[in-house]
């Protein structure tokens, strides 16, 4: 163990291998191959990863539901499952400034966009539509714990509330927790 790795988070401990790869987290046992995370199981929860030959995650499976990324280089631009498809916008730098949705039943060519809000972290703040109306903001306390605050939205039905609450930009029904290596950001730790 190193002096300054992460124990617990609030009462929750944190196990790890032998190479540093956290092995339980946030209820989840972690499954490793090498420092690339195969597998994240709970009890009613399974979720599954694979990678390409340069280590770049190229999919996922969540409870059975496989969802495929297009890689642009090193860069995920998609990422589709079942009928719905996700286009992930960037500025000229390489940072993640939005989204697109798309469902199958959708006119041809017609996306829902959102964008994001960033302070001068980096950290995203809120998500607004391409009307330019927030939907949602984050806020975040010294230790990196944020709150989620929906700005008029209806319920369920709304595409933003169901991709955001699963993956918050690929992002935590599966629980991101692959620390200080880049590939993900755990919405506990903002790591």
């Amino acid at each position: 163990m190193w002096a300054d790795q992460l124990t617990a988070v609030g009462t929750t401990a944190i196990a790890y291998d032998a190479i540093g790869n956290p092995t339980t987290y946030n209820g989840y046992s972690l499954t490793w191959d090498g420092r690339q995370l195969k597998e994240m199981e709970k009890t009613n929860s399974v979720i599954e990863f694979l990678y390409n030959a340069d280590g770049i995650r190229t999919s996922k499976t969540v409870n059975g539901t496989e969802h495929v990324y297009t890689l642009n280089g090193s860069r995920i631009v998609s990422e589709a499952w079942g009928d719905i498809l996700l286009i992930y916008l960037y500025d000229e730098s390489g940072s993640p400034i939005g989204m697109q949705y798309r469902k199958s039943s959708y006119a041809a060519d017609v996306f829902d966009t959102f964008y994001f809000e960033k302070n001068l972290q980096g950290d995203i703040i809120a998500i607004y539509t391409e009307s330019g109306r927030k939907i949602l903001e984050y806020t975040y306390d010294a230790w990196g714990n944020h709150t989620t605050t929906w700005h008029n939205v209806s319920g369920a039905n709304s595409i933003s509330q169901i991709y955001i609450t699963n993956e918050e930009i690929r992002n935590t029904a599966e629980v991101f927790c692959i620390f200080l290596l880049g590939a993900g950001h755990d919405v506990y730790t903002a790591t």
